[in-house]
């Protein structure tokens, strides 16, 4: 590779040999779980702000029982 020339990438340029199959069960569960919870934290105050804060928290209330 000579000055100045750039060393590109192909999109669908494969992983290197050895790191195939690495993704447990338990990862990929805990993967899409995490990005539920992750999806709820952040909807949960937008959602009591558009409902109001006493209707928000009660509505809150109601779901956790």
């Amino acid at each position: 590779m000579s000055v100045g020339e750039v060393k590109t990438k192909s999109f669908y340029e494969t992983a290197p040999t050895g790191s195939e199959g690495t993704l447990t069960t338990a990862g990929a569960v805990l993967g899409i779980i995490s990005t539920i919870l992750g999806g709820g934290m952040i909807a949960v105050p937008f959602a009591i702000y558009n409902a109001g804060f006493v209707l928000g928290f009660v509505i809150s209330a109601f779901a956790a029982t």
